[in-house]
């Protein structure tokens, strides 16, 4: 006998997958017609959205704080008039008490049931300019809403620049006039001084002293009202970090997938209420209960929200700034501390030159050093006065509208085009998935070239089916008749398979019951025996035989009286209505067929029968249930395996050792592509007989 081809279980063509849709197109087509209309019912249902964008320019001051002048003791009043940085102001557009100043002036109403407008705040890269985006059911109320927020930080904006550079401006006006005070006071002590004890000029030399030693008194006394502040200042910066949070907290708007879930299983349930109404009458149980349960989801569908607002944290850029700030500050406290101390130095060396000169010296010394450092504050308050009301007379915006919102024409949400495409796209793949799914999880065996790649077994042939009341055995069948020629193609198969050397045992089997295993035994011996053969039919099947109902034999004596030694093979060997056919019916049932099938006696028996006949044929019982087959087939030179269209599982190959002869075997089943209905089909085994199929889990065949 030639070597069975070996199929390889990995070598699955286009093809394959192509016939698994032509015969799963069914499952495909109402998988696609369900997601499609899923698709075109949620969006013709969904809300339309629309979107409103508007972007407003922004004066931003940088994120690092320069060093302030120490000498300048309005320094942090004028730092303190900067705008506040892109971060920080978009921070502000996104707060609670702002949105709803908005929704207010916009005439929003925001109530139970009625979603809020969707609100997100962005910045361009590298830029100034916030971005302000607005998505409302309302194409009107996306576009005010947007504007109005524009509107409204462009007022706080400007109040909030112009509040600080006034505070600035009256401050420094009420010191200015403070030294303008101090100084003709100190002139006129100066004057009285000199008049009332008629004191003298000092000398160039002693003026020039005490001029130095006026000045730097002055740099002292500067020098520690900066201290001060700056002490003042470092405390209210780090106040101020306690109480900011590490992170900022950002309203975020998302879909309630609670309020979606439900809308689907709503819509599922309209969907069988219409096909419940076309089988039943409005009254009938099953649809008050479908009615019931709609009506509750849609009561649950009242109480979810359509969205869901959640609260997103950011880290907080005002932290960052006032870590800058508060560095900035305790490095120009250090530098106040070193110029304090040299100044004290100066103004100690400065005292002592003092003391050297006469009381009336010393007191005219006294008021000059007062008029002069009088004279410098007033001198510095008026120049930052002038200055303020120059920075008032020429203020701009901070904030400018560069694109206000317009009323958008088309939703962005939901998309009909891209939405009816996605629901067919994903239909068509769900369809096809659903198929393959199908395909995995059916174990039954469709077509030839599935089996050939499940059990690497070609295929000998098939059996149509055989209707009823037409005759089941081939001498009783028309002359060409379809079954009877696919019982010859059969017995061809199997000579051709024997050119070397003639079979003589051959076994035949199933994978189940009822797959025709009895019935394609007696027809292929009648074929082998109108071959010109002497054939012996072996009825091996100890548990529900059948050869002898289908060629009208007696059942007893059969085989398992034979095997036993209670009757002889002469006794046991029955002449058939076909000439040249004799069979070995089952006898009675015996209490372990195994056992009687395995023994020494059952194979000196096929020595004899092989002595006795061209060829033997043994009928088993299913390899799937029960061991027989698999005990019988370690015995017999070839095995074939019947298999049913539709009704054969699935098989993987088995190698397994026989005991008997040390080789192994491969059995599967297949139904060739467009055969009819529970047509049968045959396989074969490489030579020398083995198991050929043995349980597994799940109930499938291996």
């Amino acid at each position: 006998m030639a070597d069975t081809p070996q199929l390889n279980a990995a070598d699955v063509e286009l093809s394959d997958y192509l016939e698994i849709i032509q015969r799963r197109k069914l499952i495909i087509l109402q998988t696609f017609a369900v997601v499609a209309a899923i698709g075109l019912i949620t969006t013709m249902m969904t809300t339309p959205i629309y979107r409103a964008t508007a972007k407003l320019k922004v004066e931003a001051a940088p994120l690092t704080i320069t060093t302030q002048n120490s000498e300048n003791p309005l320094s942090s009043i004028l730092n303190q008039a900067q705008p506040d940085s892109v971060e920080t102001q978009m921070q502000m557009l996104q707060t609670d008490r702002f949105i709803r100043r908005v929704l207010d002036a916009a005439g929003v109403p925001v109530r139970s049931g009625r979603p809020a407008p969707d609100i997100k705040v962005s910045n361009i890269d590298r830029t100034n300019v916030i971005v302000v985006q607005v998505e409302a059911a309302s194409p009107r109320e996306a576009k005010v809403v947007a504007n109005e927020m524009l509107r409204l930080h462009k007022e706080e904006s400007w109040e909030q620049s112009t509040q600080g550079l006034k505070e600035a401006l009256k401050f420094v006006t009420r010191e200015s006039n403070k030294s303008k005070q101090a100084l003709a006071d100190a002139e006129l002590n100066l004057i009285k001084f000199r008049r009332n004890n008629h004191v003298t000029e000092m000398t160039a030399e002693q003026e020039s002293e005490v001029k130095k030693y006026a000045d730097v008194e002055s740099q002292l006394q500067a020098t520690r009202s900066n201290l001060t502040r700056n002490q003042a200042e470092i405390q209210d910066i780090e106040a101020q970090l306690q109480k900011e949070p590490e992170q900022s907290e950002l309203p975020v708007v998302n879909d309630n997938p609670r309020y979606s879930q439900l809308s689907a299983q709503i819509d599922e349930l309209k969907q069988r209420r219409v096909s419940l109404i076309q089988l039943y009458q409005e009254n009938n149980f099953r649809v008050r209960n479908l009615d019931a349960e709609l009506a509750a989801l849609q009561a649950r569908l009242k109480e979810e929200p359509e969205q869901k607002k959640t609260i997103q944290r950011v880290p907080n850029p005002a932290r960052g700034e006032l870590r800058v700030r508060l560095s900035s500050a305790k490095a120009e406290l250090r530098g106040l501390l070193a110029a304090r101390d040299n100044l004290q130095a100066v103004v100690g060396q400065g005292r002592v030159m003092m003391n050297s000169m006469g009381p009336m010296q010393v007191l005219l010394a006294r008021y000059d050093r007062e008029r002069d450092v009088a004279e410098a504050a007033y001198k510095e308050l008026e120049s930052r006065r002038r200055e303020l009301e120059l920075r008032k007379n020429a203020f701009r915006d901070t904030a400018a509208i560069i694109e206000p919102a317009t009323v958008p024409q088309t939703p962005v949400r939901p998309r009909k085009s891209l939405n009816l495409m996605f629901a067919t796209l994903m239909g068509l793949c769900l369809g096809v998935s659903m198929a393959f799914l199908q395909e995995f999880l059916d174990d039954r065996v469709n077509s030839p070239e599935e089996a050939e790649r499940t059990v690497a077994l070609p295929v000998l042939g098939y059996i149509p089916l055989i209707p009823k009341g037409h005759p089941q055995l081939m001498h009783a069948m028309k002359r060409g008749a379809p079954v009877a020629e696919s019982y010859r193609a059969l017995r061809s198969s199997i000579g051709f398979a024997f050119v070397d050397k003639p079979l003589e045992s051959l076994l035949v089997t199933s994978s189940d019951q009822g797959e025709g295993k009895s019935l394609t035994s007696v027809n292929l011996a009648i074929a082998m025996v109108k071959d010109g053969r002497r054939v012996i039919l072996v009825d091996a099947d100890l548990r529900r035989p059948r050869i002898h109902q289908l060629l009208e034999l007696n059942q007893s004596p059969g085989l398992s009286e034979l095997l036993v030694n209670q009757v002889s093979l002469a006794d046991t060997l029955q002449e058939t209505p076909i000439e040249g056919l004799r069979a070995i019916t089952s006898g009675i049932q015996p209490p372990d067929p195994a056992e009687l099938l395995n023994s020494a006696r059952m194979g000196e028996l096929i020595d004899k029968l092989r002595e006795s006949a061209d060829v033997v044929i043994f009928d088993t019982p299913p390899c799937r249930p029960v061991s027989d087959a698999q005990v019988l087939a370690a015995r017999v030179e070839d095995v074939v395996l019947v298999l049913e269209i539709g009704q054969a599982r699935k098989a993987g190959p088995v190698h397994q050792e026989s005991s008997g002869t040390g080789a192994s075997a491969r059995a599967g089943s297949c139904v060739q592509q467009g055969a009819p209905d529970h047509s049968v089909w045959l396989f074969f085994t490489v030579r020398s007989g083995l198991p050929l199929l043995q349980a597994g889990a799940g109930g499938r065949t291996y």
